[in-house]
């Protein structure tokens, strides 16, 4: 079915071609054809990057979005770390005197 589409794309563009030139030569149609099937080539090939370029950017966006939920939740935590009051320095003293004894 897709190479009755392909056909006729070939086939349409063939005739426009032989509509303006009269008779078309054989090796001119030959050409014709092998033009527009690499052309179609290097449009599949196209197509086939792109959408792998888009998968990739989704996952980097996706990676992005994850880094920033972390970023965010260890400054959440940060702050919530340094309200926190630290040992006291008397039992830090005192640990050394015992330590002498």
């Amino acid at each position: 079915m897709a190479d009755d589409a392909d056909e006729g794309v070939e086939g349409c563009f063939i005739s426009c071609v032989t509509k303006r030139s009269g008779n078309l030569r054989k090796d001119l149609k030959k050409e014709i054809l092998e033009a527009v099937s690499s052309l179609r080539y290097y449009l599949a090939q196209v197509q086939t990057n792109l959408e792998a370029k888009t998968a990739a950017n989704k996952d980097l966006e996706l990676e992005v979005k994850a880094c920033k939920e972390e970023i965010q939740w260890l400054q959440d935590n940060a702050c919530s770390r340094t309200r926190r009051v630290g040992p006291s320095l008397e039992t830090a003293r005192r640990q050394k005197v015992s330590d002498r004894c």
